[in-house]
């Protein structure tokens, strides 16, 4: 199933439409006769996420792991290793800090954050100033942090956050 995403929401909430295509997506892994890998990237914890499977089914799934998001400083390498080596950059980008900066983000949340800077920096009007720095880079860490939420919940945080 490339490409599937499933919307568990805030500490693995989601809708109940969501669970009951969960227990599906379950349900039909445990009938295929090979071997099937489901990656869930939830932000709450794996047990906020398997509590929402119907406890039928979970014998269907024979290992359950979890990986924790990267520290800090796997995050500083994971900036320097995800940066493509033809993107034309500043030489103002300080890895430290924006593994800082990021420091909640999984590998995906940084390559989307990579990928959002690029884009940026790309559609610049003026061919000499297409360098992808350090500020573009904070702007695409906040854009990946609220990618998703509402309107509302940007104005409830506002508000009172």
């Amino acid at each position: 199933m490339d490409g599937f995403s499933l919307d568990t929401g805030e500490n693995g909430g989601g809708t109940e439409g969501d669970a009951r295509l969960l227990n599906v997506v379950v349900r039909e892994m445990g009938g295929f006769p090979g071997v099937v890998i489901m990656m869930v990237d939830t932000p709450g914890s794996l047990d906020v996420f398997v509590s929402r499977i119907d406890k039928s089914l979970l014998k269907s799934l024979k290992f359950l792991v979890e990986f924790k998001l990267p520290s800090t400083s796997s995050c500083q390498i994971l900036w320097d290793t995800l940066m493509p080596p033809a993107l034309p950059v500043l030489n103002d980008i300080d890895y430290k800090k924006l593994a800082e900066a990021s420091h909640d983000f999984s590998v995906s949340h940084i390559g989307n954050a990579i990928y959002r800077a690029a884009a940026a920096a790309a559609l610049r009007s003026n061919p000499k100033e297409r360098f992808v720095g350090i500020k573009d880079l904070y702007a695409a860490i906040e854009e990946e942090r609220t990618r998703g939420e509402s309107s509302v919940d940007r104005w409830v945080k506002a508000q009172y956050i």
